[in-house]
């Protein structure tokens, strides 16, 4: 993920995840409390959740999300901070008594020696498949919504399109704008979600909420000045 403050996270492996299928397993997930213990530098730093969720958790999903959760969050095993040229490394297990202090350590080094060995991928090409809709049922659902608007059945739409592409290579993101958010996951070996948003969806800090809803539209008041 790169944000427009010049700060990227590169999240390796998952620690915990945490499937969500309703509204009411993302409430109880707001209420998680976890017992965690720290080490090293920055042991006083926020424990980072990554993932999200669908706009409606109420309806099936349709193409192209069918066979993904609803909502997915993580904490990943290893968690590459960067920013201002500086790169931080951030590490996270589940332990018990049992747990094998040696190999945990002995673990943690293997990744280490794999950051450290160069690998050189050939370009990724991107295959054109198909669009959906087709440009003519795209042309066809145009006209109908035109004509609704028209005739004051409806006052907005927003229409989209998806196109289908092939990569024959694994993808790495590149920040071609300092204003937007990009984000690539991994929901498995063949299954990824690529996309770039100049919007802060939202924003928590000490229980205060921000966001910037660009596309939003919001009614005002006498004195001109938007409600949410």
């Amino acid at each position: 993920i790169n944000y427009p403050d010049n700060t990227t996270y590169i999240a390796y492996g998952r620690c915990i995840e945490y499937s969500l299928e309703s509204k009411k397993e993302l409430l109880l997930l707001k209420d998680l409390t976890l017992s965690m213990q720290a080490y090293g530098k920055k042991e006083h730093s926020h424990l980072k959740l990554f993932g999200g969720v669908a706009f409606d958790m109420d309806t099936p999903a349709t193409i192209p999300w069918e066979g993904l959760p609803k909502g997915l969050f993580f904490i990943p095993e290893f968690l590459i901070t960067k920013k201002n040229n500086k790169c931080f490394i951030s590490f996270f297990i589940l332990i018990n008594k049992n747990s094998d202090a040696q190999r945990i350590y002995h673990y943690y080094q293997s990744f280490i020696k794999q950051l450290n060995e160069t690998t050189v991928l050939p370009e990724a090409a991107l295959i054109f498949q198909y669009n959906i809709p087709s440009k003519n049922e795209y042309s066809g659902l145009f006209n109908q919504i035109k004509d609704s608007i028209n005739n004051n059945a409806i006052n907005k739409a927003v229409l989209s399109k998806i196109k289908k592409f092939n990569v024959n290579n694994r993808v790495s993101l590149q920040k071609t704008s300092s204003r937007c958010t990009n984000f690539h996951i991994d929901f498995s070996k063949n299954t990824h979600f690529i996309g770039s948003t100049p919007e802060r969806l939202i924003e928590v800090n000490k229980k205060v909420f921000k966001t910037d809803a660009l596309a939003g539209t919001s009614k005002k008041n006498k004195n001109n000045i938007k409600k949410f």
